[in-house]
């Protein structure tokens, strides 16, 4: 890779507090933050986004984010995420960050943030406890790293569900400024701000597929 290259590593997988479980010729081991962060310091690439779909993958944004290296995680440390049986073709997590928000997001922040979001809903739906999904450290490439050519990282993101109904629309608003995607952006306010009588029978399906 060229210095100013930036790797992207897709890490899914059974998990656990120690790390990830990775398959070897001889058997099934367990990658921890630590041996992970060892091998990319061998490789010399300094910039690097790491996404890691498995139970407590927090443990890696603890010790591998840095100002160069974003960590974007399916859970924190302390908590499982779901959706990685035998029959499902995405985790939770997998399908709302890479298949739901990418498409209509501008920078890889907007994309987690709705990410975020969507698995929250789905995760109340079916009385899960929530998983916490994590993004931490890359201050020094996020400016490098816009989905949509030309579209400014200017911090719009995706609010929480506890937000209010005003402060959800503003965030909504300067998300759809940011991104350029007009018609896909009422889609998301659509899909992001519930109704407050739907949360009395569950939140409504298309809150939680964010289907695009």
């Amino acid at each position: 890779m060229r210095r100013d290259d930036i790797l992207l590593l897709f890490l899914t997988s059974h998990g656990s507090r120690e790390g990830a479980v990775v398959s070897w010729d001889g058997g099934d081991d367990v990658l921890s933050p630590e041996w992970l962060g060892a091998i990319l310091s061998l490789s010399k690439i300094r910039r690097r986004v790491i996404v890691v779909s498995a139970c407590y993958s927090g443990v890696f944004a603890d010790v591998l984010a840095d100002p160069e290296t974003i960590v974007i995680t399916a859970a924190d440390g302390l908590h499982t995420s779901f959706g990685c049986g035998d029959d499902d073709d995405w985790t939770y997590f997998g399908e709302a960050l890479f298949h739901q928000a990418m498409p209509v997001s501008a920078t890889l922040r907007q994309a987690f943030h709705l990410a975020e979001l969507s698995v929250y809903w789905r995760e109340a739906l079916h009385f899960y406890a929530h998983s916490n999904p994590q993004m931490r450290g890359g201050e020094a490439i996020a400016p490098f790293l816009l989905i949509h050519r030309g579209a400014p990282d200017d911090g719009a993101h995706f609010p929480a569900p506890e937000a209010s109904a005003v402060e959800r629309e503003r965030l909504l608003d300067a998300n759809r400024r940011a991104s350029h995607l007009p018609s896909r952006g009422k889609r998301i306010a659509r899909i992001a701000a519930p109704r407050a009588s739907a949360w009395a029978c569950g939140p409504q399906r298309s809150v939680v597929r964010l289907r695009c």
